[in-house]
């Protein structure tokens, strides 16, 4: 929260067993709102947990999402914004972000930073209390991270961008055409890159890109050489 300028609150949901969302962390508005959302199964959260979608909404308005239920004596913030990433095999983790100032390209790419080391950090604790029976979905969750870090530099590469533009560019991507973000990375690895992204060992668990991913990529990478 500190590093966003008008952070309200902060949060970290996960899914890690089916129809099992629960709140891991939550700091400021996140602690509530979070909560409320995964009550009803509504709102923003809940999107971005089962799409995978980046979410950006402004202004956030509880009333727009049937079901969502005002915390007591909590303001609603001005926008939300919501990080999806993978979580041990099928499973879910979010990252999300309350503020209360106009949002911009930079907040998406600083809560980008900081959603791997949240994510490490969250799966070394996952591992210590339930080891060894998650190590190997851990790393398969790492693999597709890489892939992430992969596209990230074909863009870095393309348009002679930082790493931070480069990632803020592919979720505003995924947002708008409402693909995943992996599933962007993987197309644009594979795709168009024509580089075999790294998959898990188990056929089960790749990544597959939609023709929507696949389409999205290709569209990013044409605007890229304009």
């Amino acid at each position: 929260m500190a590093a966003i300028p008008g952070a309200s609150g902060a949060g970290l949901v996960l899914i890690d067993e089916p129809g099992a969302a629960r709140q891991v962390a939550g700091v400021g508005a996140a602690e509530a709102w979070d909560a409320a959302q995964l009550e009803c199964g509504c709102g923003p959260l809940a999107e971005a947990l089962i799409g995978e979608e980046v979410r950006l909404v402004e202004p956030f308005r509880p009333d727009d999402f049937g079901g969502l239920r005002r915390p007591t004596a909590v303001s609603a913030p001005s926008a939300l914004i919501v990080l999806p990433g993978a979580w041990a095999g099928y499973g879910r983790l979010a990252t999300t972000l309350y503020v209360d100032l106009a949002t911009d390209a930079q907040m998406i790419t600083t809560l980008g930073d900081y959603e791997p080391l949240l994510a490490n950090a969250l799966g070394l604790l996952e591992y210590c209390g339930d080891a060894e029976t998650r190590a190997e979905q851990m790393l398969q969750m790492m693999q597709y991270r890489r892939v992430i870090e992969q596209a990230k530099g074909m863009v870095m590469t393309r348009r002679s961008v930082g790493a931070d533009e480069a990632f803020a560019r592919l979720a505003e991507v995924s947002q708008r055409r409402n693909v995943r973000l992996r599933e962007l990375a993987v197309a644009l690895v594979e795709s168009v890159g024509g580089a075999l992204a790294e998959h898990p060992d188990e056929s089960s668990d790749h990544v597959r890109p939609t023709p929507e991913a696949v389409e999205a990529a290709t569209r990013l990478w044409a605007d890229l050489q304009v």
